[in-house]
């Protein structure tokens, strides 16, 4: 991987976080809540130049593609896409919930079989069950939404609903994990790179006039 140059971010929960890792070294920032839009690009820009590295020496980027935030989603991915436009840079993608549960299954002391969520609002959560064979984690069934009263967990849940003080809290992916993790994934054609929602959308398509038919 030191030959390797890989921009990692994801921008699905509540505060963006990016990741550069050149020259064996890795740089990465975490945006403020809700500033995806204003700062997303000027942080990778700020970030690639302190790794010494431009667009065109990326190797690879690496990113999430939901559940999370709507707009934060297509923030991210609108990001992606022009990139690789530009760039023609290979893509990995995977989900957010696959990202925390690679970051959880890397640490020495985590469990054996664990739940990944993050807040879906309304609410509800998004989770997942996972086991880890070494330090790679394998899902074990689809992603569900739970309601975030919800308490009989069946193994240890990491989630940014719980206190940022206790023990089992995540806020979101780390896209320095990102950057570490990229070898044990699969490339993602462009056009596959796609936001996940799994709930369906609140908008309702308006009945056209009558006029109008």
């Amino acid at each position: 991987m030191e030959n390797t140059a890989v921009l990692a971010f994801d921008c699905a929960t509540a505060g963006a976080s990016i990741a550069v890792h050149a020259k064996g070294r890795t740089f990465s920032h975490t945006l403020p809540q809700g500033k995806q839009a204003a700062a997303l690009v000027s942080s990778m820009d700020r970030l690639l130049q302190e790794a010494g590295c431009t667009y065109a020496d990326l190797t690879l980027i690496v990113t999430t593609v939901g559940p999370g935030s709507f707009t934060g989603l297509r923030i991210g991915l609108a990001a992606l896409h022009g990139l690789v436009l530009v760039h023609r840079t290979p893509i990995k993608t995977l989900t957010t919930l696959e990202a925390m549960a690679w970051h959880i299954a890397r640490q020495a002391e985590s469990p054996t079989t664990f739940t990944a969520a993050i807040r879906a609002g309304k609410g509800e959560l998004y989770t997942q069950e996972f086991t880890k064979e070494g330090n790679i984690p394998l899902a074990q069934g689809e992603i569900c939404l739970l309601p975030e009263t919800h308490t009989d967990w069946q193994s240890p849940c990491f989630s940014n609903h719980l206190p940022a003080d206790a023990a089992l809290y995540l806020p979101g992916p780390s896209s320095e994990t990102l950057c570490h993790i990229a070898d044990h994934l699969q490339v993602t054609p462009l056009a596959e790179a796609l936001p996940l929602y799994i709930r369906a959308p609140d908008a309702v398509i308006p009945t056209p006039l009558a006029w109008l038919s």
